[in-house]
């Protein structure tokens, strides 16, 4: 079965008489082959099936005049519902009938109503005034299924024709006739899709392909006339909407898709306008300005629009780039808004450009989103990409170009399975009274399998536009296949060319104002890291001083100008002073606020900071607070700027700036360096001492036998770092050389949680470790120096059984 789906729009011209709206209209232009009205139940498998529908418009006292080549031909019938729900229905009699009288079919059907034939006529009454349905039933009556194993008779458009009792309708009309019946009204006659079937046994003879045309009146209140132009789909069906085939979440695609499965990929023509999505209306003749801007009856939804004004004074004001965490004209991984403000509602391209300059190269390619805006200021995600997927390289001052430009008339003719286009869609815009001019189109088949050299579309992406009177996305020659009918593919000629099985987007619309402007952005990128955090003591007690001294640095490429170090200082000290040592950097603010030290920079390219905060231990604390200290430090990066990796990608924090999802959502699969943390320091449990300085630690060599371990010399006190008391006889007690010829010494053990687990005032060398587990442990020893000043010595301490019993 072959199918094709095209959104086109059909000039209707007559070929003698202005009488009627319908198929001779479809034919005026007097080329191509006669295409056949498929009329088959709408519960049908064929696209969008329809039982011919058409619909018109119709005042107080008008006539309704309809006719057909089926009527009274097996179940042939023609029924007519009004506004009101109202049925008419022809009987099986010959009014209503367009057919031979001896003049030949054609004339009859050129001739029109009450000359040609007899037509069925309903007058309008003052409850009825609104839009009417008509549907033309086949031979097989309002059942009909769609059956593509027959071809359809070949018959150009300027011979007489014989309706064949299929599932299709050779000749319709539908015609509105004025109330004082003085005249027929044209432009009153509308649908919404045009199922057709054409001879298909030579595809490489171009008189017999498809050519027929007619108008298209957008919602916005445009008007276009559309040709055929020598198209040949065999089995096919047309609309046109503004909108095209849909991505999953129903935005535009801008693309032709690779399957003819359309049905999940475009907006349902026979249903009512919805969510965005309008299926344009094609008339046979020009539509008529004196309809209403919106009328309800016997339509989808039951309302809709008909004529409606073009709006001519559209202003566009306002626009503005801003990153997404708030600062103007700067680009950041994250992204950016685009904003501006209009006075009418619609759609309107949004496109970013290089400015270009005599000898520059472009330093990006052109970005192009379309968007429906509404009254006021609109804003819409820019992810920083440009037009070829890249993201913008690092510099500043880019000169960029925003273009913003409402929409006017955006009309989308998705072909599925077209199999050839050769002479392309011609599409001309109406822009005076009556006064036509080819406009650009548009297409991107870059998603389409790749046909056969000669057959594809060329070129295949055409976003620039292209005058449809010199290429109007022109595909396939008229050629024959030379493979098996019940091929699938695209790569050969005639019902396998290019077109076949997929669906074809081409588009066109009007831009009814545009406004430029011209910035210059910034794309800065830092990669700032947390080097070290170095404290002063690892072991501290109540009412102590100490200090931290952390590093950090920027390696570029861009210098940070508001970068921001946070400094998590433990609950339980007190700030007393901090201070930044730094040739190259400098402090523009600083913020503390809930336990948190906000430090503003300026730090250039390969500069390194380092800061020193003096803190304090409160003299009482409860127990929970002993064990270790936890001080983070991170450093973060400028607004709207990219650190390598501390830059959030997956945009869940879009407005502000968090270092932590930056650096779990940097899309590398691992941490960042910008975040560092100390718990080196262990807060425990002591006695306080006034006036106890502490000495430095000096080098020490290892002391006494391997059995005591590298020890801490301390004015003639030894004090071993490794005790194992295992009772095998040796270092079964922590000793302490010199202890016992200088007076009281003190001495504190505490576990890495801070809990003290011994103490003694008056320290024997006694203590063997009893109830304590092998592990590490934090000493406090107090005493006198030679020189009988008092001192305070901290340590760390290893207890080891198992490795001296040999184990």
């Amino acid at each position: 079965m072959k199918w094709s789906l095209c959104l086109i729009v059909l000039l209707c011209s007559s070929m003698g008489y202005l009488y009627a709206d319908g198929s001779k209209e479809f034919y005026g232009n007097g080329k191509g082959n006669r295409a056949f009205l498929e009329s088959v139940n709408p519960l049908n498998d064929s696209p969008f099936g329809t039982l011919g529908k058409h619909y018109v418009y119709a005042e107080e006292g008008e006539v309704i005049a309809v006719a057909s080549s089926a009527q009274n031909m097996g179940l042939g019938r023609i029924r007519v519902t009004s506004p009101s729900g109202k049925v008419y229905k022809t009987s099986a009699n010959n009014v209503g009938r367009i057919m031979d009288r001896g003049e030949g079919t054609l004339r009859a059907e050129i001739q029109g109503p009450r000359v040609g034939y007899d037509p069925y006529e309903i007058k309008v009454s003052s409850s009825e005034i609104g839009i009417w349905s008509v549907e033309f039933f086949s031979p097989f009556g309002e059942y009909a299924m769609s059956n593509s194993d027959f071809d359809v008779p070949d018959i150009p458009v300027s011979k007489d024709w014989v309706q064949p009792t299929m599932e299709y309708v050779v000749a319709w009309d539908v015609s509105v006739r004025d109330s004082q019946d003085n005249r027929w009204i044209s432009g009153r006659v509308f649908t919404n899709i045009l199922t057709l079937r054409i001879h298909s046994k030579k595809m490489s003879n171009a008189e017999g392909a498809f050519h027929g045309t007619n108008y298209v009146l957008t919602d916005d209140g445009h008007v276009y006339r559309v040709h055929g132009n020598g198209s040949n789909g065999i089995h096919f069906s047309y609309f046109v909407n503004n909108k095209g085939f849909l991505d999953t979440e129903g935005n535009p695609l801008y693309k032709s898709i690779n399957t003819s499965k359309y049905h999940n990929s475009i907006h349902n023509p026979t249903a009512e306008d919805s969510g965005g999505n309008v299926t344009h209306k094609m008339f046979y003749t020009f539509p008529d300005k004196d309809m209403p801007a919106y009328a309800s009856g016997a339509f989808p939804g039951e309302n809709t629009w008909l004529y409606t004004k073009k709006s001519n004074s559209i202003r566009i004001e306002n626009i503005r780039i801003v990153g997404i965490e708030g600062t103007e004209n700067k680009l950041g991984r994250k992204g950016s808004l685009i904003s501006f403000e209009t006075n009418q509602a619609g759609i309107y391209k949004l496109s970013v450009d290089h400015v270009v300059k005599a000898g520059a190269v472009a330093r990006f390619a052109k970005r192009e989103f379309t968007v429906q805006a509404q009254v006021g200021r609109n804003e819409y995600f820019w992810d920083g990409l440009d037009g070829a997927g890249k993201f913008m390289s690092e510099g500043g001052n880019y000169g960029v170009v925003v273009e913003v430009a409402s929409l006017g008339g955006e009309v989308h003719f998705p072909y599925l399975d077209m199999e050839i286009n050769p002479m392309g869609i011609l599409i001309e815009e109406m822009i005076e009274e009556n006064l036509f001019k080819p406009t650009k189109v548009y297409w991107d088949d870059s998603e389409v399998s790749a046909g056969k050299s000669g057959e594809m579309s060329k070129p295949v992406v055409n976003k620039e536009g292209i005058s449809s009177a010199v290429n109007g996305h022109k595909w396939g020659t008229y050629a024959d296949t030379d493979i098996n009918w019940l091929y699938s593919g695209n790569d050969n000629y005639g019902s396998y060319s290019f077109g076949n099985n997929k669906g074809m987007d081409t588009w066109a619309f009007t831009a009814q104002s545009i406004q430029r402007v011209e910035k210059q952005i910034t794309v800065n990128v830092m990669d700032l890291a947390v080097e070290e955090i170095q404290p002063s003591s690892l072991l501290v007690t109540e009412g102590e001083s100490f200090s931290y001294t952390l590093w950090a640095k920027n390696y570029g490429p861009s210098q940070a100008e508001d970068a921001v170090l946070m400094i998590r200082i433990p609950e339980l000290l007190t700030l007393e002073d901090v201070k930044l040592y730094s040739s190259c950097a400098r402090e523009t603010d600083k913020v503390a606020e809930e336990g948190v030290l906000k430090l503003h920079l300026h730090i250039p390219v390969g500069c390194e900071v380092q800061y020193v905060l003096h803190v304090k231990v409160p003299q009482e604390l409860a127990e929970e607070f002993y064990g270790a200290l936890h001080l983070e430090a991170s450093l973060l990066r400028d607004l709207d700027t990219t650190d390598p990796d501390a830059t959030d990608v997956s945009l869940s924090m879009k407005n502000r700036r968090n270092i932590y999802e930056d650096c779990t959502e940097n899309g590398l699969g691992r941490g960042c360096n910008n975040i560092l943390a100390n718990m080196q320091v262990m807060l425990v449990e002591g006695m306080p001492v006034v006036n106890e300085p502490e000495t430095e630690e000096p080098d020490n060599p290892m002391v006494g036998g391997p059995n005591i371990g590298r020890g801490i010399i301390e004015s003639a006190f030894l004090i071993p770092n490794v005790f194992s008391p295992n009772g095998d006889g040796i270092n079964d007690r922590f000793v302490i050389v010199g202890a016992e010829s200088r007076g009281p010494v003190t001495l504190e053990v505490f576990n890495r949680h801070g809990k003290r687990v011994y103490f003694s005032s008056d320290y024997q060398n006694d203590w063997n470790g009893d109830l304590i587990e092998d592990g590490s442990y934090f000493l406090i020893v107090r005493g006198r120096d030679l020189a009988g000043k008092q001192f305070r010595r901290k340590s760390h301490l290893v207890i080891i059984r198992k490795l001296y019993a040999g184990s």
